[in-house]
C-alpha cells in the first residue's frame, strides 16, 4: 500500500468507511512516511496517524533535533507534547555539537512531555539536564538510560526517588561517579548499571527479573554485590559486563553460582573488547561451574575456543555437566541442543 501516490483516492474511498479501531490498527503497521501522507488527507486520518507519528522520537544527529524542536515550538506542535511517550537521544554526533542554547531547548521541551514512557539520553555532556534532572517529573516513566556524570549524580539520585514508577533502569558512566543513596525504586524489574554503584540502592521489597552488572577497572569484584540479589527468586536472566583487561569465565561463574544457582540464562560479555581464550582445561573447569546451575539453559561468553580445542566438543562438555542446558554462545558461533538429532547444532549461520 503505497499511499504516498494514492492519498487523495484513499481519502474518498471504502476507508471512510470503516471502523476508527480497524483504521488504528491498520496504521500501526505502516512506516513513517506513509504516516506523515494520512496527516495530510482528512482529520479523520489525521487524528489516527499524529499520535502514532509521535509515540516513539528518536534523535540520533544534530540535524534531526533541530527539526523536532522547531515542529514543537510551532503553534500547533503544542498538542503533539501529549502523542510521544518514548524518546531516544543518543547522541550519536559526540556532545560537542550540541550548543548550551540547543540544549537548553531540548530541556525545556522535555519537560512539557507529560506523558513520556521511555526517556533514553545518552549525552556525555557534564550537567547538561541538571535542570530536567531536579525538576522533571514524569508520572508514567517506565525505563530510564542516562550517562551520568560527577556534576549531576546528585541529581540523579533526585530524579530517580521522584519517579517510583521506574521498571527497568540503565545507568552509564564516563568516570567513577558515586550515587548518594539511598535510592528507592520499588518496581524494578531490570538493572544494567556499574558494580560500585549498587550499594546506593535500598532493594528491599524489589523482585528484579533480569540484572546487568558492569565490572569497571577500578571495581571489578562482584562478590560483595552479589548477596543482595540472593533472595530474588523471579531473577532468571543474569548479565556481567566487564570492561576489565583480564576475567577469568570459571572464576567470575563460581561466583555468580554461589548466590545464584537458580538462573536461566547467563552472560558474561567483554565490552573491551578483549575477548577470553577458552583451553581444554578451562572448558574442563567451566563445566563444572554450570553442572552447579539447578535449572540454567542458556550461557553465552565472549571467548574464543583455543586452536588446539574442538568447539563441538566443548559444547558437548558442557552440556553433559548441565542437564537442562540446550543453547551455548562463544566466539560469535551459537549452538542449540537438537532432541531429534540428539546432537549440538551449529545455528549461527541459519
Amino acid at each position: 500500500m503505497v499511499l504516498t501516490r494514492r492519498a487523495a483516492t484513499a481519502a474518498r474511498s471504502i476507508i471512510r468507511w470503516l471502523p476508527n479501531e480497524i483504521l488504528s490498527t491498520v496504521a500501526q503497521e505502516l512506516p513513517t512516511a506513509d504516516l506523515h501522507v494520512l496527516c495530510l488527507t482528512s482529520r479523520l486520518l489525521r487524528n489516527i496517524a499524529t499520535p502514532l507519528l509521535y509515540r516513539c522520537v528518536h534523535l540520533p544527529t544534530l540535524s534531526q533535533l533541530k527539526c523536532f524542536l522547531r515542529t514543537m515550538k510551532q503553534r500547533s506542535g503544542a498538542s503533539f507534547h501529549s502523542h510521544v511517550h518514548e524518546l531516544y537521544a543518543p547522541d550519536k554526533e559526540g556532545s560537542g555539537t550540541y550548543t548550551p542554547r540547543l540544549l537548553k531547548a531540548l530541556t525545556k521541551m522535555l519537560c512539557q512531555l507529560s506523558n513520556l514512557d521511555i526517556l533514553c539520553i545518552l549525552f556525555a555532556h557534564p550537567a547538561a539536564f541538571t535542570e530536567l534532572l531536579e525538576h522533571g517529573f514524569f508520572p508514567r516513566l517506565t525505563v530510564f538510560l542516562y550517562t551520568i556524570q560527577p556534576e549531576t549524580a546528585t541529581a540523579v539520585a533526585s530524579f530517580l526517588n521522584r519517579h517510583t514508577t521506574i521498571t527497568d533502569l540503565t545507568l552509564l558512566f564516563t568516570e567513577r561517579v558515586d550515587l548518594p543513596g539511598p535510592i528507592t525504586l520499588p518496581q524494578l524489574v531490570h538493572m544494567n548499571i556499574p558494580n560500585h554503584c549498587f550499594s546506593s540502592f535500598d532493594l528491599d521489597g524489589v523482585s528484579l527479573e533480569a540484572l546487568s552488572i558492569v565490572l569497571l577497572p577500578f571495581d571489578a569484584d562482584i562478590t560483595p554485590t552479589l548477596p543482595l540479589f540472593h533472595a530474588m527468586s523471579r531473577l532468571t536472566r543474569f548479565t556481567l559486563l566487564s570492561a576489565v583487561e583480564h576475567l577469568d569465565d570459571a572464576t567470575e561463574l563460581h561466583k555468580i553460582i554461589a548466590h545464584l544457582s537458580h538462573l536461566r540464562r547467563v552472560k558474561i560479555r567483554r565490552v573491551a573488547g578483549n575477548l577470553g581464550n577458552i583451553t581444554w582445561a578451562g572448558a574442563v573447569e567451566i563445566a563444572v561451574e554450570l553442572g552447579r546451575f539447578d535449572s540454567l539453559w542458556s550461557v553465552e561468553l565472549d571467548s574464543v575456543v583455543d586452536q588446539s580445542c574442538d568447539a563441538h566438543k566443548v559444547v558437548n562438555l558442557w552440556g553433559d555437566a548441565c542437564e537442562l542446558l540446550i543453547a551455548v554462545k562463544f566466539e560469535e558461533r551459537s549452538w542449540r541442543w537438537s532432541p531429534d538429532e540428539e546432537d549440538w547444532i551449529n545455528t549461527s549461520f541459519e
